[in-house]
């Protein structure tokens, strides 16, 4: 009876199907204590053991930790973090990530603990969890850039602490193998922002809309002078603003290309380019009939002069088309690092798969793995998407990327992971792992 009632009452106290706003219920952290977690990631493993107020905040949180494991683990139809949307517009909810990277961060910090002491079981059912989320992440099919832009952060996060647990030969085949199969779920997963600068182009065509539509016209109508007033609803019908919309959605989904490519390519300079043409365009079709001046504006009012109209028409699509530009570009290269990183976990549980099958031995090349461990080799999207460089070192080996800065140091400087993400231009070091 006693043991019935045990289990009665911690099925209580973990639901079987638990998922992240149960997990959120049941933090206990302040947001000071919450700031103290990128400090304590930053820490070098000896410490974290001697730390009491990371045991606090374990101990504090370990039903939250144990659901966050169990959502984390839970398969996604795509809308894990955000429902699918009726309508897109710039207003559309997005999702919270805070309470997500608290936990997150807290259970990277729980899987550094438990392999500082030798408790590999535990390391690995925290990094599972890990990936777990993060391949929920990239299977998100609603807000697609937000949700693309926490896996980035999630990875940089992660990499060193599933580097670490990958190190040695006490590594369980199970754990490399799971591992690996979600590891690879993820990677495959990112279509390089295609699907976030999509729908982040169909939001804005729908806000676009809402503008155009009849009784926000005639709002806007309402605020100008009467003739102005009056000439404004001669020359701006229906037909007019179809024709602006078609032509600015034209321009917005060039864009979307435009945006696509540079991230596909990881080449932030083309988006720079690409802008610099585009708007040079827009701006030579608005000028190329010359300014309205008030008389002609009114006498085309009342004429319902159809070349005034068009001139007004490439004005607006200018005007539009110009305002509160993304700042894209600077999201490229800590994409690619994201990629990157996953794609070096990725060779290195291959090679490790393939040492386990050869008795020890370690591959003589990379291409050895492939396609047996892994079906296609990683490339680096610093170095021309070329493959991971892979060298051996006595009984180690390391694979890695030439890193943001584009240049090869052999796998000896690593990146300052933190310091890149906050800023594009802290670059140098490859993106290592090595044992």
């Amino acid at each position: 009876m006693r043991t019935f009632l045990v289990c009665l009452l911690l099925a209580a106290a973990a639901p079987a199907r638990a998922g992240y706003p149960e997990a959120f219920g049941a933090m206990r952290l302040e947001d000071a204590q919450a700031a103290l977690l990128d400090p304590l990631l930053s820490r070098p493993a000896a410490e974290l053991a001697g730390s009491d107020i990371l045991a606090a905040l374990l101990a504090g949180n370990s039903l939250a930790l144990e659901l966050f494991r169990q959502a984390a683990g839970a398969p996604s139809d795509g809308y894990a973090f955000a429902p699918r949307p009726e309508r897109l517009t710039t207003q559309t909810p997005l999702p919270r990530f805070k309470n997500h990277f608290i936990l997150f961060r807290l259970l990277l910090l729980d899987a550094r603990l438990h392999l500082a002491g030798g408790k590999r079981a535990e390391a690995e059912r925290d990094l599972l969890a890990a990936a777990g989320f993060m391949g929920q992440l990239s299977a998100q099919r609603s807000a697609r850039l937000l949700s693309a832009l926490s896996l980035n952060l999630a990875v940089q996060k992660a990499f060193p602490v599933m580097a670490a647990s990958l190190r040695g030969k006490k590594v369980s085949p199970g754990y490399q193998e799971a591992l690996a199969t979600s590891l690879a779920r993820t990677y495959n997963a990112m279509d390089f922002m295609r699907g976030a600068m999509l729908e982040e182009t169909e939001m804005f065509k729908g806000t676009l809309a809402e503008s155009f539509a009849p009784a926000n016209v005639e709002k806007e109508r309402a605020k100008l002078p009467f003739l102005r007033r009056l000439m404004a609803k001669r020359l701006q019908d229906k037909e007019f603003f179809d024709q602006a919309r078609t032509r600015v959605n034209g321009a917005l989904d060039q864009r979307a290309q435009g945006f696509i490519k540079a991230f596909e390519t990881n080449n932030a300079a083309y988006l720079d380019e690409f802008m610099a043409e585009q708007t040079a365009a827009l701006k030579a079709r608005a000028e190329a009939g010359g300014s309205i001046g008030f008389f002609e504006g009114l006498k085309a009012g009342l004429t319902r002069d159809e070349a005034v109209k068009n001139r007004m028409a490439d004005q607006l699509v200018y005007n539009v088309c110009t305002m509160a530009v993304p700042q894209y570009h600077r999201l490229v290269p800590r994409y690619h690092a994201a990629y990157v990183m996953l794609g070096a976990l990725r060779a290195a549980l291959a090679v490790k798969a393939w040492q386990r099958a050869a008795r020890g031995r370690l591959p003589a090349a990379l291409r050895q793995v492939s396609p047996g461990f892994i079906a296609e080799l990683p490339r680096d999207s610093f170095n021309k998407f070329a493959p991971l460089v892979y060298a051996r070192a006595g009984r180690g080996f390391r694979i890695y990327s030439y890193g943001p800065d584009g240049a090869d140091g052999g796998g000896r400087a690593e990146l300052d992971y933190g310091a890149f993400f906050d800023d594009e231009t802290k670059n140098a070091g490859d993106i290592i792992y090595g044992e």
